[in-house]
């Protein structure tokens, strides 16, 4: 498996809250849909992204801290 980067972007709320809407609407999400525009920039095989649907939408750190704490890493 090859090592993935977790990054960070800012982004107008209005505009992120569109683009989810948009990337569940193609059977995507906002995760799998930079991945694969950001490899189509490079010139990459879009056949090697994973598309993984989330289990759920978190949307602030008390629902992350929440996760953390029921789930074992």
């Amino acid at each position: 498996m090859v090592a993935k980067k977790l990054v960070s972007i800012r982004v107008l709320e209005n505009d992120w809250d569109d683009f989810r809407e948009w990337a569940d609407g193609q059977g995507s999400n906002a995760t799998a849909e930079l991945n694969r525009y950001i490899r189509q920039c490079l010139g990459r095989n879009d056949s090697e992204i994973q598309t993984v649907q989330p289990v759920s939408t978190i949307r602030n750190d008390s629902e992350i801290q929440e996760l953390k704490t029921r789930s074992p890493i």
